[in-house]
């Protein structure tokens, strides 16, 4: 019965030091998030996003407006197969740069698509959704970093 508890005992200790592990482990990662250069980020996005053809590529500097994010892009795409193909390519960009994505919305339409990468947040518009909802009234006291016309 002693040998059975130390076992459990040796169990129990194991595991919680290896949740005091990955615990530390997700606070490095998220501290290491949290300090790069997000503007830099922004512009690189930015630039490839110009590459891939999109039009209208506006980013916006939130950080003094709100805490949820830092920056927000916006970006009009021809039509809706060029919208989710530049939405997966942008989320293996941002992941081969360890920025990962926590949320996606719209992917199955293609109309509007919202990449959430935690401090940047892109928004992908077919040129009608874009008009209709025109978000970007609601940053146009934000600093606007990049204004991309074309």
């Amino acid at each position: 019965m002693k040998k059975e508890t130390k076992i459990k005992n040796i169990k129990k200790e194991e595991k919680f030091d290896t949740l005091k592990k990955e615990e530390n482990l997700k606070i490095d990662k998220e501290q290491e998030y949290i300090n790069f250069n997000y503007i830099d980020v922004a512009k690189e996005v930015g630039y490839f996003l110009k590459e891939k053809n999109a039009k209208k590529i506006e980013i916006y500097d939130v950080s003094k407006k709100t805490n949820l994010m830092k920056i927000m892009i916006f970006a009009t795409v021809s039509n809706k197969e060029n919208c989710k193909d530049l939405a997966m390519e942008l989320i293996s960009f941002m992941h081969d740069k360890n920025y990962p994505l926590l949320h996606v919305d719209g992917l199955l339409k293609g109309e509007w698509i919202v990449l959430d990468f935690n401090i940047i947040v892109v928004h992908f518009f077919n040129n009608a959704q874009r008009i209709k909802y025109n978000l970007e009234k609601l940053w146009k006291d934000a600093k606007n970093l990049i204004l991309f016309k074309k």
